[in-house]
């Protein structure tokens, strides 16, 4: 009995000519090109969902802590020098 990883086997497999071994490729690519494209969609949902969450503190939305005025909270302070 010979032990193989799916690895060694995609390898063995892309090796070998004739109708199944080429069914077996464009499987083999077809399934990997779907698994890219949904790790893609989801990288781009995660990029709106984090657009979104900036958007709403920028605009004083966000409720875990209070916006920050446009001075930077400097209105009102007393500026002092070293020297």
């Amino acid at each position: 009995m010979v032990k193989m990883t799916k690895d060694g086997f995609v390898m063995l497999v892309m090796g070998f000519t004739g109708e199944a071994a080429m069914a077996f490729k464009e499987a083999y690519i077809a399934a990997f090109n779907a698994m890219a494209a949904y790790i893609a969609l989801d990288q781009q949902t995660l990029l709106l969902r984090m657009h979104a969450q900036h958007a709403g503190r920028k605009h004083g939305g966000h409720r875990d802590r209070p916006a920050v005025p446009p001075d930077g909270g400097q209105k009102g302070r007393q500026r002092t020098s070293f020297g």
